[in-house]
């Protein structure tokens, strides 16, 4: 059973996971497993009208990391469907499904060393090729594709932050956790030390450099509407700590937010139309190998981008 830490114990639990992520800065090298789900859905109402427009994009990495470098296969599914309900539904009946057609199945490799990232995009499905470069290529600041707008390179390179843990201390506060509960657990056949803390949504993205208007994609919301998401927003973080290594071996982030808005709230009139805002957004990663040794080359590039 979960067990809430009192008050006077939390900064202890606080610098007990400081001390671990630390202790995961540390290592020489590891492999790192991260998956991601985000689902978003935006449902306007307009007279007896229903429109929704939703998205979800699942995205996998599988990493080695050694020191400074690291190779990465990432995976990266966006899909999106829309409905539209032209008359009044009766009360308490359900929404018809919405068909989720896939936008973009990307399949990337990157590798980042001396201070460089090559990325080599041939496996991505035929349909999806469109205006992406063939081969090992080096991103370059500032590039983007010019046939396909739905990829650019810079972010894909982005997601190697995602198997490092360099950005979570700064959440080990009291001023951003809430609460944590703990519970014994095992990972691995490893016997850990397991917490679950809740996070002030606002604060916990400020720490982290994350937008919510940007999160939200192409709506324009108002200073006030975001902040009314982002009060309803439920924002946890899971960890794994090793009971003998005081390592952080897994991690899980959860945001969750829903929220009715006036249509006042938004840049623009929309006449009236009652507007809500659903999302969810899951990542996890799991560290393995701890210190293991891999052997990570430069790619060789036939034809650079810039």
């Amino acid at each position: 059973m979960l067990r809430v830490q009192a008050q006077d114990d939390l900064q202890t639990t606080l610098d007990m996971l400081t001390t671990a992520y630390q202790n995961s800065a540390t290592l020489s090298s590891y492999a790192a497993q991260w998956d991601s789900t985000t689902s978003q859905s935006t449902q306007l109402v307009q007279g007896d009208t229903v429109y929704i427009i939703s998205m979800e994009i699942v995205e996998s990495q599988t990493a080695q990391i050694d020191g400074a470098s690291s190779g990465s296969s990432i995976n990266q599914r966006v899909a999106q469907g829309q409905l539209v309900v032209p008359g009044p539904l009766e009360s308490g009946a359900p929404l018809p499904e919405i068909e989720m057609i896939p936008q973009l199945e990307l399949t990337a490799a990157l590798v980042s060393i001396d201070g460089r990232v090559f990325i080599n995009l041939d496996e991505t499905a035929p349909e999806y090729r469109a205006g992406l470069p063939e081969g090992w290529q080096e991103i370059q600041e500032g590039l983007a594709l010019a046939d396909n707008g739905t990829v650019s390179l810079t972010e894909v390179a982005s997601l190697l932050e995602h198997v490092r843990l360099d950005m979570m201390p700064a959440l080990l506060n009291t001023t951003i956790v809430q609460s944590v509960e703990s519970l014994p657990d095992e990972l691995d056949g490893q016997t850990m030390n397991h917490y679950l803390l809740t996070l002030n949504a606002a604060e916990a993205m400020a720490a982290l450099g994350q937008d919510a208007s940007a999160m939200l994609g192409d709506l324009e919301l108002s200073e006030e509407a975001v902040s009314a998401l982002l009060d309803e927003a439920v924002y946890t973080l899971e960890v794994w700590v090793g009971a003998d290594d005081q390592t952080v071996h897994r991690q899980t982030m959860t945001l969750s937010l829903e929220s009715a808005l006036d249509s006042k709230t938004f840049g623009s009139d929309l006449g009236g139309a009652a507007v809500t805002i659903t999302h969810y957004q899951s990542e996890t990663l799991t560290l393995s190998d701890l210190n293991a040794k891999f052997d990570i080359q430069m790619p060789s590039v036939e034809e650079g981008m810039g």
